[in-house]
């Protein structure tokens, strides 16, 4: 084999190129060598002699199937290309892509050929069948979570989704591999409120019954729950520890991490551990539970290196489309465009699972359509923001209300920084805008403080937003950053009606600062 023998060529529309990229770096993760126009066709040569070599040098052919139709070629060029794999008796893979069809139209010769279908999403159990149809390797089910085997002895406080988690497929996988390969056994997953943290660490508690002998759930959002919850642990249906009825707390919570010390197989997961107190009282305790695992929910970014950190992102179009589907089946009204109204709807809502979540819910307790909670939501959107079905939700509060706890605990200058985000944009906001705005950014935390009657601090814009990150209040990307647009909806319910005019102004202002005069100078087009 030479060094330019392909395991397998990519065969794509360039309009599916984001979902074609992530499946490339997926199978070069797995060792394979891959042909992807955008890696191998060099700048300035002739690209049909590199397309034809490509295609004479690989051993498997994948066709991408996505809602934009077949690959660069005309049909009959297309068509001729991949019979060249058919004559010399190579591997022709379709794979149907997120946003495709349900019946896609395959060419004739590709009919019958055993599809890998992707149209959910780019999940690793998808990857798994595409890997074993070019190397022919069957994957071993070994690592593969079980949808439900939870420890002998648990206290987990909800039963498992099973199909209804959607789109962490990736994740669970990697805590899996997290037991194995960490240095030490304490693992944080940060992110926003709401994205899904506390159901992925227990679900992971319920699918992994054969590595751990007990899981235990322990709330830690102040020094004083986790310590009281920690106690809550020795009680006779859980450890029965003989210090369950000690009259000193101390006592129980110390019987309690001498029995972690001195046993093994045991999960811990210490939940909502979201401020800088709460962290540093599971900081002291860490030491103490090193003999088995450990899984920190926290909105805290930072972490020190003695703990892994994996963040959590919001769930793609796809998987959140599916989940709403899903989830309301059996008692929405159901009509022809379901599919449309759950993608926009998923859309609107900016994949967060805690929306998704509280949406599906409204739906299921009215039994009302897709489009009739659409347009509860577009003029209604403060009430059903703020509505809370507990007996329907596996969430302890509405979206209106989870990040209200991070919101109390910023500085005036974050706070204020981050109610002026609420009125633009979700994505991409300039951290420029707010340096070169400090004048407006002074008024607003006076608006603030006039407001709360908190205290004006002496914080930089360039350390509030860093502040603002730290709580995974925003997302950093280079010069720029993002803020949810659920969050968005939230600070803006939360203003007060004589006061919103103010903020609204001071957000016009901010950006018509940064905004060039000279908007014909092509050299401001950028901004």
């Amino acid at each position: 084999m030479t060094d330019d023998t392909f395991d397998v060529f990519l065969s794509h529309n360039s309009k599916d190129k984001p979902a074609v990229r992530q499946i490339a770096k997926a199978l070069k993760a797995r060792g394979l060598r891959v042909w992807l126009d955008e890696w191998e066709l060099i700048p300035g040569r002739r690209w049909i002699p590199a397309l034809e070599k490509a295609i004479q040098a690989a051993k498997t052919a994948v066709v991408m199937v996505g809602e934009n139709g077949f690959g660069p070629w005309e049909q009959p060029e297309y068509e001729g290309a991949l019979s060249q794999f058919v004559d010399r008796g190579l591997p022709v893979i379709p794979v149907i892509l997120p946003g495709a069809p349900e019946k896609p139209k395959l060419p004739l010769f590709l009919t019958g050929f055993t599809w890998v279908n992707l149209r959910g999403g780019v999940t690793k159990t998808g990857i798994d069948r595409l890997v074993w149809g070019i190397t022919g390797e069957k994957p071993t089910e070994e690592g593969v979570l079980p949808h439900s085997t939870a420890p002998r002895l648990h206290n987990l406080p909800f039963s498992p989704l099973g199909d209804l988690l959607k789109g962490r497929d990736e994740e669970l996988q990697r805590l899996q591999e997290g037991q194995t390969t960490a240095i030490t056994q304490a693992q944080t997953i940060h992110g926003l409120g709401g994205i899904g943290k506390t159901r992925l660490a227990i679900e992971y508690a319920w699918r992994s019954g054969s590595q751990y002998d007990t899981a235990f759930f322990v709330v830690a959002e102040t020094p004083e729950t986790l310590h009281s919850n920690l106690a809550n642990l020795a009680r006779p249906d859980w450890l029965n520890l003989p210090e369950s009825k000690a009259p000193a707390q101390e006592e129980t919570v110390a019987a309690v991490l001498r029995w972690l010390r001195e046993h093994d197989r045991w999960l811990l997961i210490l939940d909502n551990v979201d401020t800088q107190e709460a962290k540093e009282g599971v900081l002291k305790v860490l030491p103490s539970l090193s003999t088995g695992r450990v899984l920190i929910t926290s909105r805290l970014r930072e972490w020190p290196p003695s703990v892994q950190r994996q963040p959590l992102e919001t769930l793609s179009l796809d998987e959140a489309q599916r989940f709403l589907l899903e989830r309301t089946a059996r008692d929405r009204t159901r009509s022809e465009d379901d599919p449309a109204q759950a993608r926009r709807l998923a859309e609107d809502l900016g994949g967060l699972p805690l929306a998704l979540e509280q949406a599906a819910a409204y739906i299921v307790h009215h039994q009302m359509s897709l489009s009739e909670y659409l347009e509860d939501w577009q003029h209604e959107r403060e009430q059903v923001l703020n509505w809370y079905g507990g007996s329907v939700m596996q969430y302890p509060a509405s979206v209106a209300v989870t990040w209200q706890k991070t919101f109390q605990q910023l500085s005036p200058t974050a706070a204020s920084i981050l109610r002026l985000t609420s009125y633009l944009a979700p994505d991409p906001i300039p951290s420029e805008m707010f340096e070169k705005g400090t004048s407006i950014v002074e008024e607003a935390i006076g608006l603030w403080c006039a407001e709360t009657g908190a205290q004006p601090d002496d914080q930089s814009v360039k350390a509030a937003i860093a502040e603002l990150s730290a709580y995974s209040m925003v997302t950093r990307e280079g010069p720029n950053f993002m803020v949810h647009r659920m969050v968005q909806d939230a600070l803006r319910s939360k203003i007060p009606e004589e006061r919103r005019r103010d903020w609204i102004e001071h957000s016009l202002r901010l950006v018509n600062r940064f905004s060039p005069f000279e908007s014909d100078d092509v050299r401001t087009w950028p901004t």
